[in-house]
């Protein structure tokens, strides 16, 4: 059972046609199978800010250059439909090279929520807070301890067993 939008997805020609944005397509696209948002975005894990950027195409909003590409090429898997035209129209958007700048050059009124690669930090693990590695390994050293006496106590083996006849007048 196919309708027009259907019959658009299928057709290359019909998608890179100038008739529609991009944003306009997806958005077409997504409620002609009757998702919203909130659904794609919890398939394709980008968030829904980023989802309604796209369709409202605000570039200084999204991420730039195969962040963008992946997004829109997981957007069209979600509709069921071939993600190569999306991606070329993508491509023809105006306004797609001179809106994506950092997001100190964006308008003020803009609300930008979305980290950048360049907003994390890289942290030298040996400076600073240890990550607990070492309180790990004394847990489970001690935890071994603690069922090797039991173990002993119980007289699941011996110290002659264990090859420890040495220590065997500390336990008399």
């Amino acid at each position: 059972m196919t309708n027009e939008t259907d019959i658009a997805v299928d057709s290359p020609s019909q998608v890179q046609a100038p008739v529609q944005s991009l944003g306009e397509t997806l958005a077409s696209l997504r409620t002609a199978r009757g998702l919203t948002l909130a659904e794609i975005s919890s398939r394709i894990k980008f968030s829904e800010t980023q989802l309604r950027a796209l369709e409202s195409q605000n570039w200084a909003s999204l991420p730039t250059g195969f962040m963008l590409r992946g997004m829109v090429k997981k957007y069209a898997q979600v509709l069921e439909t071939d993600e190569q035209p999306l991606v070329q129209l993508l491509g023809q958007q105006p306004g797609i090279e001179s809106g994506q700048q950092p997001a100190a050059n964006t308008a003020a009124g803009t609300n930008i929520n979305l980290k950048r690669s360049t907003d994390y930090e890289i942290r030298d693990s040996r400076s600073g807070r240890s990550n607990g590695t070492g309180l790990w390994l004394f847990v489970i050293l001690l935890v071994l301890v603690v069922i090797a006496v039991y173990g002993f106590t119980r007289g699941w083996y011996t110290l002659q067993d264990i090859g420890l006849e040495s220590l065997q007048r500390w336990f008399e």
